[in-house]
């Protein structure tokens, strides 16, 4: 939920709608470390969003200093949340949380699995077909998009492409990975040449 919270908070502000929700993030932020340890999504989300913005400058002006003042908003935007993730019993401890999520817990935990994993060991769940088609489909549709020179929102690119190899390595994300590769396709399919299909046929 938060997740997509602060992803449509962001984008409206990229779509110049909404400019100064964002500024409430941090407080969700004070929520997410405090109930999850997946607080950091948060935080690549923000960022994500951040080098879009200062790579747009750059390649318009390629000066430094114009990319630096374009993304600023999103760089204090970034330290508020790191700021923010410090607000939990356990303080600095608490950002080191997620470096941990994946040690041994003394037996072994299916969600922590890859796919690969679970179906050479007979898991055909339909689930892991789909994020194996669908990451398929979008490395298909960003590579057509390059070649034809057309322009993609990169932070949705950044997000869904570390949240694909994260679903990859532990089925736990796929919920997560889907939740941005489904707009992503939808972005996607949407600079397809349609207007040249015969569709009346």
């Amino acid at each position: 939920l938060l997740a997509a919270l602060y992803f449509w908070l962001l984008y409206r502000k990229r779509q110049g709608l909404g400019k100064n929700w964002i500024w409430l993030i941090p407080l969700g932020q004070i929520i997410w470390v405090n109930l999850h340890s997946y607080f950091f999504i948060g935080l690549g989300i923000i960022g994500a969003f951040a080098v879009e913005t200062w790579l747009a400058a750059w390649r318009e002006t390629r000066s430094w200093q114009s990319a630096g003042r374009s993304s600023r908003q999103y760089i204090a935007l970034f330290l508020l949340a790191v700021t923010a993730s410090l607000i939990h019993p356990s303080g600095a401890r608490a950002l080191l949380a997620p470096l941990t999520m994946f040690s041994n817990y003394g037996y072994e935990i299916v969600e922590n699995k890859s796919i690969i994993f679970l179906q050479r060991w007979g898991n055909l769940d339909l689930n892991f077909f789909f994020v194996q088609a669908l990451s398929l489909l979008l490395v298909a549709l960003w590579l057509w998009g390059g070649w034809r020179r057309k322009k993609w929102a990169l932070a949705m690119m950044i997000l869904t492409a570390a949240l694909g190899i994260m679903a990859w390595l532990a089925v736990r994300n796929i919920t997560l990975f889907a939740l941005f590769a489904l707009p992503a396709l939808a972005a996607g399919l949407a600079v397809l040449p349609w207007d040249k299909l015969n569709l009346d046929r």
